[in-house]
């Protein structure tokens, strides 16, 4: 899985724009056409967004589905803590991330407008045209910046997870066992929502989310019910109809993290210090997951 995790994680680990996300998706699909496995792309359509989720296997005669956001984040600063159970911390996160973006476009495009007025000033046209040039410049890097930047490495969100689900793709094989990787999901649910209101989904298969498994101080498994047979050292988190991941039958978050009082947090997300994994809990995650897609 290392090699999974090299080539998923560090180079197409940026799924940020558009064009990032397409090549990883071709190459994915490559491989499992290699494969011959049962993939296709749908496409959701929303006002000007759209998402492309990759299914993989029998969607609707699955019992066990497995669901994971392939997007990643833009980078922050400051750091801000991920919950992956709390949808609201998720969003306010990022209207906070919207808020400062857009206070420094506006800045910087403030401060850029003065000096094009002082270039303008400038008798010598040739100094006044490079001058321009360099100022229409940075300021296309300042709208940039209003959308944000891909944050390079993306280990725990969502790379070690998307490299687990594409060692298993071959269990796909067997008709009662699928994989979902779901496009728009890193920064909202909205990915989330259009899988479960997708017509084919066997709404009643049991779904499993792998969210921010490659480190952490310690791994949780989120449920309505408690799973016995998992046979790696975890804390069991009980949710109820309020928690997000109920929108999913019989659902199960895997993730890695601390607990501070109420809150579970994962830290060093969305910033260049999302590169450290640990391999040995990983390849228990996966070995659980092989057991529970054979006993099903």
């Amino acid at each position: 899985m290392k090699e999974i995790i090299l080539r998923f994680g560090l180079i197409l680990g940026k799924r940020f724009t558009d064009n990032q996300k397409k090549r990883f998706l071709d190459e994915v699909q490559s491989d499992f056409n290699n494969q011959n496995l049962q993939n296709h792309i749908y496409t959701v359509k929303q006002g000007y967004h759209r998402s492309n989720h990759l299914l993989v296997g029998d969607v609707e005669k699955a019992k066990t589905i497995i669901v994971a956001y392939y997007d990643t984040p833009s980078i922050a600063l400051p750091l801000f803590d991920y919950e992956p159970l709390s949808i609201k911390a998720k969003l306010k996160t990022e209207r906070k991330i919207l808020i400062l973006n857009t206070f420094l476009t506006l800045l910087t495009l403030y401060m850029t407008s003065g000096v094009l007025l002082a270039v303008l000033s400038i008798e010598q046209v040739w100094i006044r045209i490079i001058a321009l040039i360099v100022t229409l410049l940075f300021i296309a890097i300042e709208l940039k910046s209003f959308e944000g930047f891909a944050n390079k490495i993306n280990y725990n969100r969502n790379s070690a997870a998307i490299a687990v689900m594409i060692s298993l793709a071959e269990y796909t094989k067997q008709n009662r066992f699928a994989m979902i990787f779901v496009d728009r999901a890193c920064s909202s649910l909205k990915g989330y929502e259009q899988v479960i209101n997708m017509e084919m989904i066997n709404k009643k298969a049991r779904f499993i989310i792998l969210d921010s498994i490659a480190f952490g101080e310690d791994l949780y498994i989120a449920g309505e019910k408690h799973r016995d047979n998992i046979d790696v050292d975890h804390k069991y988190i009980e949710t109820n109809s309020s928690c997000w991941i109920s929108m999913f039958n019989d659902p199960m978050l895997i993730f890695c993290g601390e607990s501070h009082e109420e809150r579970f947090v994962v830290k060093n997300t969305r910033c260049f210090n999302d590169f450290k994994i640990d391999m040995d809990r990983l390849e228990k995650i996966r070995r659980n997951l092989v057991k529970i897609i054979e006993r099903d």
